[in-house]
């Protein structure tokens, strides 16, 4: 796949880290804004999909590394500009208990409101995250990665843009979610 097609059905393949990322800010983007009235099962795929993303994401913020090929925000702005969030300790327990192993816990979470209070939270500080993320691309890149800006990038970079501004829209306050939830994938409602 060559710089600057499009890549939303080839994501693995597409040998771009920057990209790579991006992508993962716009799905996370995606997955925390939209429901389907009438369908559980993508609704499990979306919200497994934000399970994924927050602890994707999480890491790379904190600049967690595991293993040595593991990329971190960092990597990319440098060790000056501290993206971190704060992952509360629960739910990074309920993640890993219910999508990421099979556990004799799974589905015995009860308290939807601390859940819920939770995915707000970090979802608050992802999108804030994401904003200075790419508010930084132009100024604050490493060396090792300006070469990775290309069409495809600042195209994916702009409907992120769009995407944070649509959100903050549906909830009466720009770039801050609060609870966003769809009808359909098309129409944005809040409840807020």
């Amino acid at each position: 796949m060559k710089q600057g097609e499009d890549m939303s059905d080839f994501l693995e393949s597409y040998n771009n880290p920057l990209m790579q990322i991006l992508a993962e800010f716009d799905m996370f983007l995606f997955v925390i804004s939209h429901r389907f009235q009438n369908n559980g099962y993508l609704n499990n795929a979306l919200n497994n999909n934000r399970h994924i993303c927050i602890r994707v994401l999480g890491d790379f913020f904190n600049n967690k590394q595991f293993r040595r090929d593991d990329l971190c925000c960092k990597d990319f702005l440098g060790k000056e500009h501290d993206l971190s969030v704060e992952v509360d300790a629960g739910l990074l327990d309920f993640l890993n208990k219910n999508t990421f192993h099979f556990t004799t816990a799974r589905g015995t979470y009860d308290d939807s409101d601390k859940l819920d209070s939770w995915f707000v939270a970090i979802s608050k500080q992802l999108i804030k995250r994401i904003e200075q993320f790419l508010s930084l691309m132009d100024t604050a890149m490493s060396e090792k990665y300006k070469e990775c800006v290309c069409d495809g990038v600042t195209k994916l970079r702009d409907a992120i843009n769009a995407k944070l501004i649509t959100i903050g829209l549906a909830n009466g306050i720009p770039n801050v979610l609060l609870n966003v939830s769809v009808v359909d994938d098309k129409k944005m409602i809040s409840k807020a």
